[in-house]
């Protein structure tokens, strides 16, 4: 049975969103990197990995505040520097243990302004599990990142299939499937296009 990782899903959603920066305009990819964690970092009830703290230069100070709730916890993070500068990001985590669901709620300001959100669902199924995220800038613009685990006990492999649009509009797709007798696995890559990078 899937158990739902919160750790596994911040980690993914920091790639959705290194993706993202890499596709898009300089300026949008600095204030996001600046606050990427607050997109992409760990799960409220686990804690945010310190790589993703916003790092525009200089040294910066993180304060937390953590809360359980009886569906989840929520947790807001500040990040301070020398110059006064401020970053936060807000979560929001609720789960139906009974359902096997759960949905993660994000928002964040940078440094230098910039805005944006995320949206998590993760479905547990009989045979695995799916993760959809959103993600959306200050200009309104989406990203998505669409996971579905599947896994087949007797015949003991596992696919995970990624599909993927960024802010410029470009897609793609990872599917890897591993075979456990076979010690193996084989990853098939597919991108399509969109907006050259920085428009």
């Amino acid at each position: 049975m899937f158990k739902f990782n919160p750790k596994t899903t911040g980690a993914a959603l920091s790639a959705l969103v290194l993706l993202i920066a890499a596709h898009s305009g300089a300026a949008e990819a600095r204030d996001r990197g600046a606050n990427a964690g607050a997109a992409g970092g760990g799960h409220a009830a686990r804690g945010m990995p310190d790589r993703q703290r916003p790092n525009p230069g200089g040294t910066w100070t993180r304060t937390s505040e953590r809360q359980r709730t009886d569906s989840g916890a929520t947790r807001h993070d500040e990040w301070r520097n020398a110059n006064g500068k401020t970053a936060s990001r807000d979560v929001t985590v609720t789960r139906d243990r009974e359902a096997g669901t759960a949905q993660r709620d994000a928002t964040w300001t940078g440094p230098n302004g910039g805005t944006g959100s995320s949206h998590t669902d993760v479905q547990r199924t009989d045979t695995g599990m799916t993760r959809n995220t959103t993600v959306t800038n200050a200009n309104g613009q989406t990203a998505t990142r669409n996971v579905e685990v599947t896994r087949d006990k007797e015949a003991g492999t596992t696919t995970r299939n990624v599909d993927y649009t960024t802010f410029n509009g470009r897609s793609g797709s990872v599917v890897k499937a591993c075979d456990k007798a076979a010690k193996s696995c084989t990853t098939t890559v597919e991108q399509n296009g969109g907006a050259n990078p920085g428009n």
